[in-house]
């Protein structure tokens, strides 16, 4: 009985969610690039940038349910969309779109929202993330726009204290992972605690792989090629 109730507890919920939480049809074409910002959602950040290199303005948008503004905020744990628009005489074409690639308004803890912006520089896309309390954790996926397609080249991973007095707030308590897809190497770098200076920093090569396009892209999966403790 006690496991018909909870299966029936966990399925309200669920459709709850799914209330809180609406299914969007993006369109595929607009005039300007608020259009794709579809009824019941804001735009929570944009880039405008020229991507494929052809002098005209292109877009970078991130899409958030307007369920998860106010104080409430009943819908902050939806998801968020990445949309990617590619600019034409005539207006905007929706070129690429994926809903795993930002976090969600209360997925980075107590410290509040940890999405931390997009940064573009001509065909390389930064997506940020930042969360923490006492022990500050930062996420950063860098893709780049190639063969009309965009692929993850890069990620990094890092961890510090805010507490600990070193040179540098950085230098303390540091444990950083990153990775360079285009270079396949890995670099690692190691703080016990209560130190300023790490006992390992060094690059790892591995053997190249396949990139990862921005349509398979989840923030939540591991795309380090290596385990390091």
């Amino acid at each position: 009985m006690k496991k018909i109730i909870l299966s029936v507890g966990l399925l309200i919920a669920q459709l709850g969610l799914q209330a809180q939480c609406p299914e969007w049809n993006l369109r595929a074409q607009g005039k300007s690039h608020r259009d794709f910002v579809p009824q019941g959602g804001f735009l929570l950040d944009s880039v405008q940038t020229d991507f494929n290199a052809d002098g005209i303005p292109d877009w970078i948008l991130v899409l958030a349910s307007s369920t998860e503004q106010g104080d409430d905020a009943t819908g902050a744990m939806c998801e968020r969309s990445l949309v990617i628009l590619q600019g034409s005489k005539g207006g905007y074409t929706l070129q690429s779109h994926n809903k795993k690639a930002i976090m969600c308004r209360e997925c980075g803890g107590v410290f509040g929202d940890p999405f931390s912006g997009i940064k573009v520089n001509k065909n390389v896309m930064h997506i940020n993330h930042y969360g923490g309390s006492s022990t500050r954790w930062v996420r950063k996926h860098t893709f780049r726009f190639q063969n009309n397609e965009w692929m993850l080249i890069g990620v990094s991973e890092s961890n510090n204290s805010v507490v600990l007095e070193c040179a540098t707030i950085e230098q303390a308590e540091l444990n950083l992972t990153e990775v360079n897809f285009n270079t396949a190497k890995m670099h690692v770098v190691r703080t016990k605690r209560g130190a300023c200076k790490p006992y390992k920093d060094q690059w790892i090569p591995y053997t190249k792989k396949p990139l990862i396009s921005l349509k398979a892209f989840d923030i939540e999966e591991s795309y380090f090629p290596l385990k390091v403790d």
